[in-house]
């Protein structure tokens, strides 16, 4: 068994040296952006940092929110169409 590369193996439940990080939870899909929608969800992160004191928002949040705001109007479409039929 080669021990090249990788992280460290934890040796003792008081070594600090490998196991979980600090931070890791369930992945999240990566969206793979262009530079310009990039560079628009950082304005838009950074103001929405300004505007609610919260240094922690991350772009994450930023996408999930415009994602869910985007669904609830198709909901809503959705609906309005059924209620003319």
């Amino acid at each position: 068994m080669s021990n090249r590369g990788g992280s460290r193996p934890k040796r003792r439940r008081d070594d600090g040296r490998g196991g979980a990080r600090v931070g890791a939870g369930a992945l999240v899909r990566r969206l793979q952006l262009d530079k310009d929608t990039a560079q628009m969800l950082r304005i838009l992160t950074l103001t929405r940092r300004g505007v609610s004191s919260n240094p922690d928002l991350q772009p994450v949040n930023v996408v999930t929110d415009l994602i869910r705001a985007a669904y609830a109007e198709f909901e809503d479409g959705i609906e309005e169409y059924g209620a003319q039929l």
